[in-house]
């Protein structure tokens, strides 16, 4: 993904097999040459966050089959498919929106949330997180419409959120603009960790993050001067 050259795909040696761009003559290009983020969805599908809308691409035939415009045209920044199939978009500008590939509606108001830019979404079976930029965490169970707000006023060092990951043990972890800060969902204890616990730097970079998939679960945050990886069961606060 680029921020003016489109989408493109390259072969496993390294080489260009296929740029996407925005026509201004196809309705079914790339919607603008400004891609923010890509997520693969449980049916393989390639979906595209650009500045102005969704383009969803089959990785078989490389061709966009869908293309999705969003009201007002605010940036995508994230996508995320949830366990019912419902796909969850986070904005610069509109908050949050979902998509029902089902039925092909949008629906703006999945949330009991007034958001407006969403950096990251992390979705846990029926609980979403949502990462903001100046108005911190925000938690919503979809099942029981539980919520709520992990602010500044609830123990966070700032509210602007740069993304939201959940190690194996059910611990949250947030990548913030001061230090990396650990939730945890069932006490609602935060945990504040910078510089001065070993981090590389305060800031960090939106959805630069990473869980391994191996047993030890190893996360990775990239931030402004460089990658802190860590095992978050080693992880404690003197």
């Amino acid at each position: 993904g680029t921020f003016k050259n489109g989408l493109i795909v390259l072969d496993k040696n390294g080489a260009e097999k296929i740029n996407f761009r925005k026509n201004p003559s196809d309705s079914n290009s790339l919607p603008n040459n400004d891609v923010r983020c890509f997520y693969q969805c449980k049916n393989n599908t390639i979906w595209v966050g650009t500045q102005q809308g969704i383009a969803v691409v089959n990785p078989q035939s490389l061709k966009i089959d869908t293309v999705i415009h969003l009201f007002n045209n605010p940036g995508v920044r994230v996508i995320k498919e949830d366990n019912e199939g419902l796909i969850w978009i986070g904005t610069y500008g509109r908050g949050v929106v979902t998509f029902n590939p089902s039925t092909r509606k949008l629906n703006y108001e999945p949330t009991p949330f007034n958001l407006s830019i969403v950096y990251d979404i992390f979705i846990n079976q029926n609980d979403v997180w949502i990462a903001t930029h100046g108005d911190g965490v925000f938690f919503y169970a979809k099942d029981t419409r539980a919520k709520f707000v992990y602010s500044v006023d609830a123990g966070m060092p700032t509210n602007f959120i740069r993304s939201v990951l959940m190690d194996k043990y059910g611990f949250v972890w947030a990548g913030t603009s001061k230090g990396i800060s650990k939730i945890n969902p069932q006490t609602r204890e935060i945990q504040n960790f910078n510089s001065q616990d070993g981090l590389q730097s305060q800031g960090f970079y939106e959805r630069s993050t990473y869980i391994s998939p191996l047993a030890d679960g190893l996360m990775y945050f990239g931030g402004y001067f460089g990658l802190n990886v860590f095992n978050p069961k080693d992880v404690t606060k003197n």
